[in-house]
């Protein structure tokens, strides 16, 4: 194209069509068009080039891509000025190509090309990051790996196109398990990426290549096995291919045991434990990702429980870091749990049957004999696994552990297998010391002695050691082979004793490698397949079915994006075309293949179509580029040619003072270095010539030891045999001795009983002979008394006749006696008199007495009718006599207490006590409506009257729906112990409670210490209301009270005696089944009383003996509570903050003291002490503690007593109170303005806008020490870190930085202000003065605190790569320099751009040539300067008593003081130097090295004089301080020590 030509363009193409607004139009250098047809051959072509897997799209053809200095989003702003178009999106730039073929055909095919292309590429592309988020087929296609970096790049490419074109399982109903395809014991992946990252086992790689330096251990890919990763909420599902199938998994746990189990010894136990441990979480993760459920996923569980259970034993002694046994036997219950539920779904679902499953099940009860549902949940097992002989050994287990019968358990234990074995180990310690007791019990004495040789039989120890050992650690005394049993010398240590290895009782039983223990039967051949590798041997990727089968999708996506736009606007004969490059996604062939249907259509559409806006756009783009890429390199000419004369004059500078200074130095390092190599090849050599003999001398031990242990084996066995033999026939004869005596003693005590229960029911008959005896004489001197009444009435009305008919007067009688009586008498049989008797008729006869017999048997009579008057008043005051509940259960109580607590701890103190309440549920006689109402309200005085003893104190807590009945103390005296003192409270709740008075019954903590419930039924009604009702007085009652613990509930039930109901009935008709699965009620009885008022009356003598049954039963199965702990709210902060932060947090920095590294970062002590916090405020206001029903606030309330809790101390509003004060304590986060900021005054702004955040989330009255302290800690830092950077580099007024603060100090002072903000006084305490904040918290919870993975990730870090005091002093040299450059450097550029134009190059060279001139002057004079100072310097070290060899010269001399010094820099926390010792080190240095334009013989005398004046104080003074830190430092190891122990 001519010059013309481009004119006319110009001013005939500035309108490109009708509405648009003309163009600017410029002229360009270049075409365009060549390059970017180069990018389309490049693109067109991909299998031509073999580059790395992530192409560099700055590059095309071996020319690298003109970019323009200027940014886009600027461009944009001005192409969319100029066009009148603001549609350029600014996040994906457009590149425009020119064709190189002019002619129409060309422009279609390339228009063609560029309406598929997918999306634009930036003009500024990254080198070495890809900026889309999809990846192409073809990109992998044409991957080469040249390293291992590169495969892991390609791997990660790869899974990235195979996670879009999955689709995610969204519904979690139709959702399917993961199936894993992964072939190998460890995915490809992972295999590269751990090799190249060091996270290789010992057993791993490839043996020797972890020697050779730099270079990284090399994987033997066929023994690499998948380590375990946590799950986390951030990580991707996993691939088919990251997950291992089953055959893969038995593959893999086959080589762990057959390979890596039998290798673990002495001194490597570390890294055989964690491997191992390591790979079976990974394989259980596997198992876990895939829902595996079948019969070889158990076996594989099981194989990773006998692991666990292996190392239970074998590892008790290896420290903490090397084997954690609870972190062990948290995974061993991980693994049983599923187990067992495995086999639960096997058996349901499958109705599948493991064989192994008894012997699991038997682990499962071995771990849990400590436990109370042991039993229950053995009998819920399948009758083919209860009945085994593996849960009969287990039952008989723990039936020994649980009766303390000793040497039954350790005799079961050595018949035992040796797996269970190793589990019952855990408890050889509990059944020793139990097993102590009571030997002191029954042989104790102050002199009593029993051998050491009978314990080691009895209790199974190793040997004598052992045994004095056990018993020297509960305080008994060990003298000349025996052990004193002596009861005061016994004690319980507060640590547990150290668990020790039993080889000679557990470790005997192992006669097979450990691979098969942890097998369980003999292990396969090993057969190790070649690994999978997805590179060929030239690295390129292989693409397999897996991949090609996500490019469908994606391809069909791609296509459906790359349909032009219908309509374009003809402008130009341009096309867009995108170049291959990292950022835009190569299509597959799959993808890029069409139909011909769409390649016609496609055709067409690029003839028709015309070049769009935007094509224009970019053309003027690239043309504004250009031009402003001209005007920017017309302007930086100048600068570039001054820049490079400064550089010049530089580098001839530095190569000058490199060649003087470096030459002997590099030549004494280099001959050091080689020496050093050569040694250390040597070594190496040695090393393997060394373990080559060690292998071979190895081998050769393990054949002959093989030959020597089959031998003893045999003579072993036989004599085994013999001695089993011999066994057996004594077993006999003692198995037929025990039948013999068994049938001897049963006969026995058959006749034995026979006379025994003759004799009872003898007994029982004459009593009941003698009952029914009184009973028939009381009837009968009822009837005579009611015959002597009539009798005295007739007898009266005779008299009267006979008076009377003696007063009338009358002649007498003339018959004779005889006559008269038979006159009167005439039907007597006899007329004799016989005993004082005679007949008066043919049967009645008549007593002749004396008047005094008639008077004597009258004063009888009424004797013995007044006798039983007052039996019967006896009786009835026996039955409303209040009932002594502390003497009637005072036995119970005793157990109990016994029961919860030590009685020997309360010997020495004052009496011991027990509290109790019993809750007693009356109904309502007014509102009941049943057949006789006066029978319930008889009932409810009855109870009142006995339930009420002594006198109540008046308070307004305690009235309200009841009242409390009886409170008082009394003391159960114990046989040859201090008395037990009793607290008994009786409260009645009136009626049914409604939901309102529920929660103010609940609000008022009345029923809060129940330990008992006494429910009072009206005489039944056997009606639907009744009950309902009934059982809504009792949910009212069981709903007021805490939850925990279920409470006992007697049922008192006035019933007939046809009508009674049993305890299932009640427990039925009540629904006390919904009260039991809800944890109110533990266990029911029931209290029958008579239906009618008179039967009761009569029967209340033998009611009282019953309720006082009722009542001993009610404590009886009285619930106990959990222990708590108690303590003031500080002390309780104080004591975990002491344990889990002061003590690591001090232990790290006297390490890093040692090592004169620095603090650790601020955020990670303050996440540390704040996750500590936050344990603390949970485990005081836990959950559980709401549900504790204690104390008994009546005690409280009317006593004052201090000792118990008050009633509100687990209430909600109680807990969460403390939870915020607790709470509170926490410190902000620590935020950097600019953690790479070199300005102390920054440093400083921050630390005290950390403080102000402290104080303002809680104003203290401490603020002002706060501040103080830190203002001193900023100051002293400040001092010292100038001191030792003028020690070390002869530099003064260096700056700290962040790194440099001792922040442990600083969040110690924020900590201290924060605990002295905490309050102490309880705001929710009624009293008067007002209670201490006291927390109560469980024990086990306090202590179950873990550190977080920042703490432990900055430990880790600290013992691999710390930053020293010695680099941060380099570094903050430099940085002063570098400022003084820049700030030199800015004084001069106004100069340079003041010069003019045409004497810029002349003037600058002159000045150039000056300063050359002038700075080597300057150096050379600094040099002698130098010189001479360093002579002076050694003749007064030579000369002075410092203490140095006379061969030292002076550097020497000040690395040792700055050395000494930089170890008590590196702790932070001490003032080294006075004022006056920094203010002479700041004159020295500024005398010593500055103005080069004063007389060198008058500096060098000022020097001199400072010299004679400071230098020795100085040295004397650094010795001082020396020792000093010394002293500080034992101090310190002192003080630590001190904290570790308490």
């Amino acid at each position: 194209m001519t010059r013309k030509t481009a004119a006319e363009a110009k001013s005939r193409g500035r309108v490109l069509a009708k509405g648009i607004p003309p163009m600017q139009i410029f002229w360009s250098s270049h075409s365009p068009g060549v390059a970017r047809s180069t990018s389309v051959t490049s693109a067109a072509s991909p299998e031509g080039s073999e580059t790395s897997p992530i192409m560099n799209s700055d590059t095309v053809e071996g020319k690298s891509v003109k970019k323009s200095k200027w940014d886009e989003d600027e461009v944009d702003d001005e192409l969319s000025s100029m066009a009148g178009t603001r549609d350029i999106q600014r996040a994906v730039s457009k590149k425009v190509a020119l064709p190189r073929d002019p002619s129409p055909a060309s422009y279609e095919r390339h228009g063609a090309m560029s309406s598929h292309s997918p999306g634009r590429t930036s003009p500024k592309p990254s080198p070495t990051k890809t900026t889309s988020d999809t990846v192409s087929l073809s990109s992998l296609r044409t991957a080469v790996a040249k390293n291992v970096h590169d495969m892991i790049k390609i791997l990660d490419q790869r899974d990235k196109f195979i996670r879009e074109g999955r689709t995610k399982q969204s519904n979690l109903a139709t959702a399917r398990a993961f199936v894993g395809t992964c072939m190998d014991m460890c995915p490809e992946k992972e295999r590269y990426d751990r090799e190249e990252k060091r996270r290789l086992g010992m057993f791993e790689y490839v043996p020797g290549s972890e020697n050779i330096p730099g270079q990284n251990p090399r994987a033997d890919h066929s023994r690499v096995v998948k380590e375990y990763s946590r799950s986390s909420a951030d990580q991707d599902e996993p691939l088919p291919h990251e997950l291992r199938p089953i055959p893969v998994l038995v593959r893999t746990m086959d080589y762990l045991l057959t390979e890596i189990a039998d290798k673990g010894t002495d001194g490597r136990w570390m890294d055989w434990y964690g491997f191992l441990w390591d790979r079976t979480r990974g394989i259980r993760k596997d198992i876990t990702q895939q829902q595996l459920i079948n019969r070889e996923a158990v076996e594989l569980l099981e194989k990773c429980a006998r692991f666990h259970i292996f190392c239970s034993e074998r590892l008790c002694e290896e420290d903490m870091h090397v084997f954690d046994e609870k972190i062990n036997n948290e995974n061993l219950t991980k693994c049983l749990q599923t187990l067992k539920e495995m086999y639960h779904d096997l058996d349901v679902k499958h109705q599948v049957f493991c064989p192994n499953e008894a012997e699991f099940r038997a682990f499962i009860v071995l771990m849990n004999l400590n436990e109370g549902d042991t039993l229950r949940e053995v009998q819920t097992l399948r009758s083919e696994v209860r009945n085994s002989w593996e849960i009969k050994f287990v039952i008989k287990v723990y039936t020994a552990l649980n009766s303390n019968n000793y040497v039954r358990f350790f005799r079961l234990v050595k018949e035992s297998s040796f797996l269970n074995a190793c589990i019952i180990h855990r408890y050889f310690t509990q059944v020793r010391s139990l097993a102590l007791q009571t030997m002191i019990k029954a042989f104790g004495g102050k002199k009593s002695q029993f051998p050491l040789t009978e314990l080691v039989r009895i209790l199974s120890f190793d040997d004598v050691n052992e045994a004095a050992a056990f018993c020297s650690f509960y305080g008994l005394r060990v003298a000349d082979s025996a052990v004193v049993l002596d009861k005061n010398s016994l004690m319980v240590p507060e640590s547990a004793y150290s668990p020790r290895r039993a080889i000679t009782l557990i470790e005997s039983k192992r006669m097979v490698p450990v691979g098969e223990v942890i097998s369980g039967s003999a292990l396969p051949p090993l057969h190790l397949p070649e690994p999978h590798c997805s590179f060929d041997d030239n690295g390129r990727f292989r693409l397999g079915q897996d991949i090609l089968k996500y490019d469908g999708a994606k391809g069909k996506k791609q296509v459906e994006k790359s349909v032009p736009d219908k309509k374009p606007t003809p402008v130009s004969a341009v096309v867009l075309q995108t170049p291959a490059s990292p950022s835009t996604p190569v299509q597959s062939p799959l993808a890029e293949t069409t139909t011909q249907e769409e390649s016609a259509a496609a055709a067409a559409a690029a003839e028709t179509a015309q070049f769009s806006n935007e094509a224009v756009k970019m053309i003027a783009k690239e043309l504004f580029w250009e031009v402003i890429d001209e005007f920017v390199k017309e302007i930086s000419t100048g600068y570039v040619r001054a820049v490079q004369l400064y550089l010049d004059a530089g580098k001839k500078t530095v190569e000058e003072i490199v060649v003087i200074g470096t030459a002997t130095l590099i030549r004494q390092v280099c001959d050091e270095v080689f020496t050093e190599e050569t040694e250390r090849q040597q070594q190496v050599l040695a090393a393997e010539l060394e373990d080559r003999r060690c292998r071979m001398s190895e081998d050769i031990c393990r054949d002959l030891v093989e030959d020597v242990t089959q031998q003893e084996a045999h003579s072993l066995a036989v004599a085994q045999v013999r001695e089993v033999q011999a066994q057996l026939k004594k077993e006999r004869a003692e198995r037929c001795t025990t039948v013999v005596t068994d049938e001897v003693v049963e006969d026995t005590l058959a006749g034995l009983i026979h006379e025994i229960s003759g004799e009872v029911h003898r007994i029982d008959v004459v009593q009941r002979l003698a009952k029914l005896e009184a009973i028939e004489r009381q009837v009968k001197t009822l009837r005579s008394c009611r015959f002597l009444q009539i009798w005295k009435r007739e007898h009266a009305k005779r008299v009267k006749l006979k008076r009377a008919m003696l007063a009338f007067p009358c002649a007498p009688s003339t018959q004779d006696v005889h006559s008269q009586l038979q006159t009167l008498l005439p039907d007597r049989c006899s007329d004799g008199v016989v005993n004082g008797r005679m007949y008066v008729n043919q049967q009645a006869m008549v007593t002749i007495e004396t008047p005094m017999a008639i008077e004597k048997r009258d004063k009888l009579f009424i004797a013995r009718h007044s006798l039983i008057m007052l039996t019967h008043r006896l009786l009835k005051e026996k039955a409303w006599q209040p009932l002594d509940i502390p003497a009637v259960a005072g036995k119970e109580f005793e157990k109990i207490f016994l029961k919860q607590r030590d009685p020997e701890t309360y010997i020495a103190e004052t009496a011991p006590e027990i509290t109790w309440k019993l809750t007693v549920s009356l109904p309502d006689t007014a509102a009941v409506t049943t057949v006789d109402s006066d029978v319930g309200e008889l009932v409810n005085k009855w109870l009142c009257a006995k339930l009420q003893r002594g006198d109540v104190p008046d308070n307004p807590h305690l009235k309200y729906r009841g009242e409390v009945l009886s409170l008082y103390h009394s003391m159960v005296k114990r046989q040859g112990k201090q008395p037990l003192q009793v607290g008994v409270c009786v409260r009645t709740v009136m009626g049914t409670l409604n939901k309102k008075e529920v929660q103010k019954v609940e609000d008022k903590r009345l029923l809060l210490g129940s330990a008992g419930i006494l429910f009072v039924l009206p005489p039944v009604d056997d009606n639907q209301a009744y009950w309902k009702q009934a059982t809504a007085r009792l949910a009212g009652v069981l709903h007021a009270k805490p939850k925990s613990p279920a409470l006992p509930l007697v049922i008192v039930l006035p019933e007939s005696a046809n009508g009674s109901l049993s305890v299932s009935e009640l427990i039925q008709r009540l629904e006390l089944n919904s009260f039991q699965d809800d944890g109110l009620v533990s266990v029911v009885d029931k209290l029958s009383l008579p239906a009618g008022v008179v039967e009761l009356e009569a029967d209340l003598p033998q009611a009282a003996d019953r309720l006082s049954e009722s009542v001993v039963w009610l404590v009886e199965h009285m619930a106990e509570l959990p222990t708590l702990l108690t303590a003031r709210v500080d002390d309780y902060v104080e004591e975990l903050l002491l344990q889990e932060y002061f003590t690591p947090v001090l232990h790290n920095l006297r390490r890093n003291k040692e090592r004169h590294t620095l603090h650790q970062a601020p955020n990670t002590l303050i996440t540390l002490y704040n996750c500590a916090v936050e344990h603390l405020a949970e485990v005081a206001s836990a959950a559980s503690l709401a549900t504790l029903s204690c104390p008994i606030p009546e005690f409280v309330w009317c006593y004052q007593k201090k000792e118990l809790p008050a009633s509100h101390w687990n209430t909600s509003e109680h807990l969460s109170h403390l939870y915020e004060e607790i709470s509170l304590l926490q410190l902000p986060r620590f935020r950097y303005y600019d953690y790479d900021c070199n300005s102390w005054e920054q440093v400083c702004s921050d630390v005290w806008a950390f403080v102000q955040d402290v104080v303002k989330q809680n104003k203290g009255k401490n603020t002002i020490h706060l501040a103080t302290r830190i203002k001193s800690l900023l100051q002293k830092v400040q001092e010292e870190f100038n001191d030792v950077c003028y020690l070390v580099e002869g530099e003064d007024r260096c700056e700290p930085t962040y790194v440099n603060m001792p922040w442990t100090d600083v969040i110690d002072a924020c900590i201290t202000y924060r605990l002295t903000c905490l309050p102490i006084m309880d705001k929710h305490s009624q009293e008067h003065p007002p209670r201490e904040l006291v927390v109560y918290y469980s024990e086990d919870e306090f202590n179950d605190f873990a550190a977080p993975e920042s703490w432990k990730e900055a430990m880790f870090d600290s013992n691999i790569d710390c930053l020293t005091v010695l680099e941060t002093v380099g570094k903050a040299v430099e940085k002063k320099h570098e400022k003084c450059a820049a700030m030199s450097k800015e004084e001069e550029t106004p100069i340079l751009m003041s010069m003019t134009e045409g004497s810029y190059e002349t003037d600058m060279h002159r000045s150039l040539m000056s300063k050359c001139s002038s700075l080597m002057t300057s150096i050379a004079a600094e040099k002698e300067k130098d010189r001479k100072f360093e002579k002076y310097l050694e003749s007064v070290l030579l000369e002075g008593n410092v203490g140095m060899d006379a061969g030292m010269d002076a550097g020497m001399a000040a690395g040792m003081a700055a050395g000494n010094f930089l170890a008590a820099a590196s702790g932070g926390a001490c003032d080294w130097y006075p004022a006056a010792g920094r203010n002479a080190h700041q004159a020295l240095g500024r005398n010593g090295v500055k103005g080069p334009e004063q007389n060198s013989d008058t500096e060098v005398e000022q020097c001199e004089e400072d010299v004679d004046m400071t230098i020795g104080g100085r040295m004397s003074s650094l010795q001082d301080k020396v020792d000093a830190f010394r002293q500080e430092s034992h101090l310190f190891e002192k003080r630590l020590e001190f904290l570790l122990n308490s």
